[in-house]
Order: structure tokens, then C-alpha cells, then sequence
């Protein structure tokens, strides 16, 4: 066998805590020459620069290898990078032979730092092309791994985008490019553009007065799958005290205990849950003997299917397998009892109505405990727009059928049952609704000054709210998103009274948000913080999340607390651009919030794709 070695020079540029990292070296395997003849730098410090000049490689194969010169066309500030797959002779050596890497050197990880990667990839006739994340400890000991792009075959042209959640004890990373030769041709494949960006999350408010304390943001925890490196841990958390708290894997249906920063081998508890959302919502509360409750909310797969469903592929195979015979949405509680969670109570099971899709969205998943010490649980429309059959009164079709636990805040009792007459009529189940019309939620908190409930909506490319949601609240959906009327999944004409709704008698009333977004931003978590730990005028206010921009909006409340106060282009209570919101952004810079909790300390605790970070004055 004709082998190549090839030595490159290797350039990464990259800022980490204010300080530039400029890496080089690396070394390839058989089969790959790469080039470029842009010897300058990025000038963009979040970038990859690739120096491969003909000068730098050493070819011990002539006959089977040529290096050509590239002329930079495209937009990216360094030339792109070419690699030469010479063809395999044999069957196995296109199977079996060892792979062909390039790689950057040993890029520096902070810790606190979010990684985005970004990759441009044009290939012709090349095989198994796959590229990896490599996480190294202190020692450069290899310790994980994860996939940017899977194998790809043949001739392609694509973009990926990679979030780089690196382990807890991960100190340096490299990037690299796999390859198999090709039998009987030459290959080729092309980096076009590569960056990795780091980000920090950050603290924006500049309200802090002389009495306040200076806070600061630190990364706690991160939550990875111990085989695949995946990110698992969300979408939301619970605690049980002081550094213990309960966290959700919403694909493999595992809930993990974490103390003191370290979490427990076994979950305590593996539900079968199909995708999307899977494992969605986690409540704790206490009983009479101080017992713990752990209440859950999840889309539950038949269990005459049997096996347990570990991860997203697996879900995602589990449902193609079933079609349209699922269980649906379950809440269920259970008691803590050696870090086992014993005894399930079925609460309330909303069945799949749906059954022209598979893999419906829109399940919401915020669980909550109420101060009636009732559990509430907000409920998507689960795509009931989808099939006529699924359209019910609970989502305004006036000639829809009736309310089956979808589109909704639940409020249900810890027996099971609902709550006295029920808000909206004593009819099973919309005497279990406390509110409805919600095309999608991700949060919810009581106000603890007056123990009203307010709750964040997710629109479709519009409308995202804020709102007060007193008992019977409407909240408009299928007619009204935000402050208008939905035309498809776009924005239609302002309707702000809207007259055509289903109100249950009377029972029902509509109000319009206290605040909503033009351009999506997912809100999900709200929460009122209820501390005084980040000083006396941030008590009891209201923090909203978001997922798409990874920002914290910081609100105070009227007087009576049944409204925001919003000041200058905000007084009409919607955000038209994202320059509007500056001004009302408390922090930025994470990687999706997905829940936030107030700690037993005091602290405001953030969820945010796999890693939960801590909001605390600096010690």
C-alpha cells in the first residue's frame, strides 16, 4: 500500500476571555492533502484560518496526488480549504482502511464559554465524509466526542451548524475531517468557510443603584449523555432544597437528581416518551408527612410496545414504528423514596387526537404547583388545527368538539379530580380548565404578592406574548395571536377586539397580552423573583426568557401588578424591532434559555441548552 504523510500548517484564531489564541501544527493521514494559498489571518477574531501552502506538505505519492492552487470567491475572509482523496484499489480498502483526518490543533476551552460551529462543505465522489468535536482533559487525554456532520456519501454541497456543549472537564478541543477513500475515483471535498464562535452569557442591566450588589453569571453544571456527548438536560428543573434539584432528560424520559453539583449515576425514573418535547414538565411538593411528590408531564408511548426509548433516534424510529396508535399526554405523580420515583398516580391522560401526523408539536410542558396546592399544567394545541377532528371549542372553533384536555392551563387536584365545579363548567374535562385558547406555553408563575397567574405564549412567526391569565382567561388562539388576526403562519390585520370566540356560557373572557413580540423570540420561562438578593429593586419583579436569542427581559409591574410598566416605544405593549428591547434585557448571550428557576439561596437559576448556570452577587 502506497501510504502519504502529510504535515500541515494549521492556523485558529480565536478569542477566549479577551485573549487571542492563534493555534497551528496538526497532522494528516494517508489518503488527504489539503491546501490554500491565503497565508493571512481572519481578521474576524470568531473565525478559521487555514494556512496550507504548498511549501508546508510533504508527498510521498506523486502518481496518486496533485495540489492545486485556490482563488478565494467567496465572502469568507481566508481562502478555502482543499483536500485530494486519491481512490481506493479494493473493496476493502474503501471499508476498512484506516481514516484519512485533518485536524486544527488543541484549541484552549473556557469553561464558561458557548461555542458555536459553523462549517461550509462542498464535496464530489467522497466517502463516508464525516466531521468530529474532540474534547480533551487537562492531561490532553481524549475524554469525548461528538459529531458535527454524520457520513455523508457521494457528491454534496451543504452547510452545518454545531453547538459546541463541551463535558465538565473538558480543557482543550480540536475539529477535524474524516474520509475513506472512494473506489476507483479520485475525491475531493472543500471547506469553504469554517468559524467557531464563543459567546458568553452577560449581564446588560445598567439599573443597579448604590444599595445593589454586583452580580455575575457562572456555569454550574453541564448535562451530557455518557455515551453519545449529547446535550440532555432540559427542558426544565426542580429543586428539593439547597443545592439538590431534579433535572428532565426530555428525550430518553430520565429524571436525573444533581447535588452539589455532581449528578447521581442512575435516574431516578425512565418513562417511555415519544418525540417532540418527550419528558416536558417536572413540580415537587410536599404532603402531609413531608413526603416528596414529584409531579411529571410527558408524551407517553404505548407500553405494550415495550423497550425503553433512550434517545432521539431511537423516539423518532419508535414512531414511525407505531403510525398513529400512541398513548398522548400524560401528567402523572409519584413519591420520592430513595432516590426512586415509586407509586405513579395517573392524574389526567389527554389522548392523540391528531391522527393524521405523526410527531405533532406543540404539547407546551410547563408544570407548575399552584398556592392552592393544585397542579397546573400548561397544555399546547397539540397541531389540533391539523385534522377537524381535533378542533375543539377550547381552541375557539365555535363548531369545533368539545375541550379534551388540549389548548389549555390545567388546574388539577393532587387526587386527580378538578377543582370544585370547575372554572369554565363541571363537564369532564373542561372542568378541568382554568384557561385556554394557548397555542403553545413554555412558563408560568404566581405573582407571590397577589397570587395571580401570569404565562408566556409562543406564536407562529408572530405574537409571542405575555400574559395575565385570571380564571376563565381566553387567550384568543385559533382566532387572535398577539393583537392579530392569523392569516396561515403569517401576521394578518390588527384585531384587538376580537368578536367571534367561544366564551363557555359567559365563563369565559379574553384579554389581550401585556406584551408581545412582532418578531418571534420563543419565549419560555417566567419567573417572579421573589428574593432580595440582587437588591430591593429587583424583588418580586418578573424575568422572562427566551430560546431563540438566549435573553433575560427584566419587567416591573403597575402598581396593582395587573399590568407592565413599559416605557417609551414599549407603552403600546409591543416590541416592533429588536432595538426596542434593549433597554428591558437584563442578560444575553446564552445558548436557548429553556427554564429558570429561584433557587433556596436566592439566586436566579438559568437553564440553558444542556448547561445550568447561576445569576449571583460576586462573593
Amino acid at each position: 500500500m502506497i501510504t502519504v504523510k502529510v504535515t500541515a500548517l494549521v492556523s485558529f484564531v480565536l478569542f477566549v476571555g479577551g485573549t487571542l489564541y492563534i493555534l497551528e501544527g496538526g497532522t494528516c493521514c494517508p489518503y488527504a492533502v489539503a491546501e490554500s494559498p491565503d497565508n493571512n489571518l481572519m481578521k474576524n477574531a470568531s473565525g478559521f484560518s487555514a494556512n496550507f501552502g504548498q511549501e508546508s506538505w510533504i508527498n510521498d505519492a506523486n502518481d496518486t496526488l496533485s495540489i492545486s492552487g485556490m482563488i478565494n470567491n467567496s465572502s469568507s475572509a481566508t481562502a478555502p480549504l482543499k483536500v485530494d482523496i486519491r481512490p481506493a484499489r479494493t473493496i476493502q480498502e474503501s471499508t476498512n482502511s484506516p481514516w484519512s483526518v485533518i485536524s486544527t490543533d488543541f484549541i484552549p476551552v473556557d469553561f464558561d464559554v458557548d461555542y458555536n460551529l459553523g462549517m461550509q462543505v462542498s464535496a464530489k465522489d467522497v466517502n463516508q465524509l464525516h466531521s468530529k468535536v474532540i474534547y480533551y482533559d487537562s492531561n490532553k487525554k481524549e475524554i469525548g466526542w461528538n459529531f458535527v456532520f454524520g457520513g455523508r456519501d457521494g457528491s454534496f454541497q451543504d452547510e452545518f451548524t454545531y453547538f459546541v456543549l463541551p463535558q465538565m472537564a473538558t480543557k482543550f478541543m480540536k475539529i477535524q475531517m474524516w474520509v475513506r477513500p472512494t473506489l476507483e475515483k479520485n475525491g475531493t471535498y472543500t471547506l469553504n468557510d469554517v468559524k467557531l464562535e464563543g459567546k458568553v452569557p452577560q449581564l446588560t442591566s445598567n439599573k443597579l443603584n448604590k444599595d445593589s450588589p454586583k452580580l455575575t453569571i457562572d456555569r454550574i453544571f453541564v448535562g451530557l449523555d455518557n455515551i453519545t456527548g449529547e446535550a440532555v438536560a432540559g427542558p426544565n428543573v426542580a429543586f428539593l432544597g439547597p443545592d439538590d434539584l431534579l433535572m428532565l432528560e426530555a428525550d430518553s424520559g430520565k429524571v436525573m437528581r444533581i447535588l452539589n453539583g455532581t449528578m447521581l449515576g442512575e435516574p431516578l425514573i425512565d418513562v417511555n416518551v415519544s418525540v417532540p418535547d418527550g419528558l416536558v414538565g417536572i413540580a415537587t411538593t410536599k404532603n402531609k408527612t413531608n413526603s416528596t411528590l414529584v409531579f411529571l408531564y410527558f408524551n407517553e408511548v404505548p407500553t405494550k410496545y415495550g423497550g425503553d426509548i433512550n434517545t432521539a433516534e431511537e423516539a423518532s424510529h419508535l414512531n414511525q414504528t407505531l403510525g398513529y396508535d400512541r398513548e398522548g399526554d400524560r401528567v402523572y405523580m409519584y413519591q420520592l423514596v430513595d432516590n426512586k420515583l415509586l407509586n405513579p398516580k395517573l392524574l389526567i391522560s389527554i389522548s392523540d387526537k391528531t391522527t393524521n401526523i405523526i410527531q405533532e408539536a406543540h404539547h407546551g410542558g410547563e408544570l407548575i404547583m399552584g398556592p392552592d396546592n393544585a397542579v397546573y399544567v400548561a397544555v399546547g394545541d397539540i397541531d389540533g388545527y391539523e385534522n377537524p377532528n381535533s378542533r375543539t371549542k377550547a381552541q375557539n372553533y365555535n363548531n369545533g368538539t368539545e375541550p379534551d384536555g388540549r389548548a389549555g392551563i390545567l388546574r388539577i387536584g393532587q387526587d386527580g379530580h378538578a377543582i370544585g365545579n370547575g372554572t369554565l363548567g363541571s363537564d369532564h374535562p373542561l372542568d378541568l380548565y382554568y384557561a385556554y385558547g394557548i397555542r403553545n406555553s413554555f412558563g408560568m408563575d404566581f405573582d407571590p404578592i397577589t397570587g395571580n397567574l401570569w404565562d408566556t405564549e409562543n406564536g407562529p412567526s408572530y405574537g409571542d406574548e405575555i400574559n395575565l391569565v385570571k380564571p376563565g382567561f381566553n387567550s384568543g388562539w385559533n382566532k387572535v395571536q398577539g393583537f392579530w388576526e392569523p392569516d396561515g403562519e403569517e401576521k394578518g390585520k390588527l384585531k384587538l377586539q376580537p368578536s367571534d370566540l367561544v366564551d363557555f356560557n359567559g365563563k369565559g373572557k379574553y384579554s389581550g397580552p401585556e406584551f408581545t413580540w412582532v418578531n418571534t423570540v420563543g419565549p419560555t420561562a417566567i419567573k417572579f423573583f421573589d428574593s432580595d438578593k440582587f437588591g430591593s429593586q429587583y424583588r418580586n419583579d418578573m424575568f422572562v426568557g427566551d430560546v431563540n436569542n438566549g435573553n433575560i427581559y427584566h419587567f416591573d409591574l403597575n402598581e396593582n401588578r395587573t399590568s407592565l410598566l413599559l416605557h417609551g416605544a414599549l407603552k403600546d405593549k409591543i416590541a416592533d424591532s429588536p432595538d426596542e428591547l434593549d433597554d428591558i434585557i437584563f442578560a444575553k448571550g446564552f445558548n436557548g434559555i429553556v427554564d429558570m428557576q429561584v433557587g433556596p439561596d436566592g439566586f436566579l437559576y438559568v437553564l440553558s441548552n444542556g448547561s445550568l448556570y447561576k445569576i449571583h452577587p460576586v462573593s
